[in-house]
């Protein structure tokens, strides 16, 4: 009880600070913290990550945001089913808002896990700020973990790296080789892109083999 009462007030804060930027700048990327011009970069680069078959996968956007994944998956190769979840609620409004065909739920304290049904899982910022426990990596590590044993084919996510010139206060820079140390202990099917966004990189780890030129020679 002690650990779900400390994820609570975490999401509380989480919220706050986002209701903050809301207030001040609207729903805009810059409220989410996006302040430079590569958020589609960023999801882009995750979409990539999806060996495609030629199935419809089922997409769950953990942290949705604004919902702007959807629009990089219409522009991709994918055929795709989707549903977007995020623990601030004014987020999830304005996405039913903007992407009525689309499905979206708020993350709280009653979600059902157990009642999600997907192939991917995809989050992008998730892990980009310091908690105030301080376990950012434990956070990560644990949520990857639990997204991954749901999954019916894998995970795929973005993370700051250690590869800087520079820190700040309130973003958490993570050791990539740390990173994948814990992926392969996972699975043995693991990718890695590091190729648009210098000190980003976007990981993935899938629940089984993939035709890896498939998925390399696909394009952003």
């Amino acid at each position: 009880m002690k650990h779900f009462t400390s994820l609570m007030e975490e999401n509380e804060k989480i919220i706050k600070r986002y209701d903050d930027r809301l207030d001040a700048k609207g729903f805009v990327h810059e409220s989410l913290g996006w302040t430079r011009d590569n958020v589609m970069i960023r999801l882009k680069e995750l979409i990539a990550l999806i060996p495609n078959d030629g199935s419809r996968y089922k997409i769950l956007d953990v942290g949705c945001g604004l919902g702007s994944l959807v629009d990089c998956l219409e522009h991709s190769d994918l055929n795709f089913e989707y549903l977007g979840i995020d623990i601030n609620p004014r987020l999830i409004e304005k996405c039913k808002e903007v992407y009525p065909e689309y499905e979206f739920q708020l993350l709280n304290e009653d979600f059902d896990y157990d009642c999600l049904v997907y192939d991917y899982a995809l989050m992008s910022g998730v892990f980009n700020h310091i908690r105030t426990d301080g376990n950012e990596k434990n956070f990560m590590q644990s949520m990857i973990g639990k997204y991954f044993a749901l999954a019916k084919k894998g995970v795929v996510w973005n993370l700051l790296t250690d590869r800087v010139e520079y820190n700040t206060d309130h973003n958490v820079n993570y050791n990539v080789l740390e990173t994948l140390e814990f992926c392969y202990s996972l699975t043995n099917s693991v990718a890695m892109m590091n190729t648009h966004l210098r000190f980003e990189a976007s990981f993935a780890i899938y629940k089984s083999s993939f035709d890896r030129e498939t998925l390399r020679l696909r394009a952003l």
